[in-house]
């Protein structure tokens, strides 16, 4: 259950397609000072595509969305379009658009938790992992390097799923990204750049 009473602000809804899906997670966490944390969780300028990746929609299926996570090459033609302009990246090497190969996918699905919730529990950990300066120097750093912070969540709602059919369904997900400014103001405003995920 959460600390403390939470409010969200932004994000994508239901629509495809977004350039840029940010939430603003707006708690004291427990009994600390109030702070507004924001995750980026899309970013197609900087190929950070963790909400198509990662977050399973209601009426999604994951065996579906790992398929799409194929190079174009080996893409079924009649859904290459929608591959493209969910997993596509740009390759920076000659500046064309790639889709990278997943062996595996991990995925928080809504059907089993309610986004909100969901985003209440990553803030909190990312929070937590900053002020134990697993995010690089806070005081004094501007932003960081990626690091990876496992989430615990208050439902089975984590699907691991490989190309050869195994599933394994947790309540945890290790879930990595970058502090993108230092903690600051009244109420503590800070960003992170939730850009992948490395398993349950």
């Amino acid at each position: 259950m959460p600390k403390s009473k939470y409010s969200i602000k932004g994000g994508a809804g239901d629509a495809r397609g977004k350039a840029n899906v940010i939430y603003v997670v707006s708690s004291k966490f427990g009994d600390g000072d109030l702070h507004e944390v924001s995750l980026i969780l899309m970013n197609k300028a900087t190929n950070n595509g963790f909400y198509e990746k990662h977050v399973l929609r209601v009426g999604d299926d994951s065996e579906d969305t790992l398929d799409l996570r194929r190079p174009i090459n080996q893409q079924n033609v009649n859904r290459l379009g929608d591959a493209l302009d969910r997993f596509g990246v740009i390759n920076d090497a000659n500046n064309t658009i790639v889709i990278r190969n997943a062996p595996a996918s991990t995925m928080l699905r809504l059907d089993k938790i309610d986004l909100k919730l969901a985003l209440y529990h990553i803030a909190d950990a990312f929070l937590t992992a900053m002020y134990d300066n697993n995010f690089g120097d806070y005081r004094t750093a501007a932003t960081s390097g990626n690091f990876d912070v496992k989430v615990t969540f208050p439902a089975q709602c984590v699907e691991q799923r490989d190309r050869d059919g195994g599933v394994e369904i947790g309540n945890t997900m290790t879930i990595g990204g970058s502090r993108m400014s230092r903690p600051s103001g009244d109420p503590v405003r800070v960003t992170f750049d939730v850009n992948h995920c490395n398993g349950i």
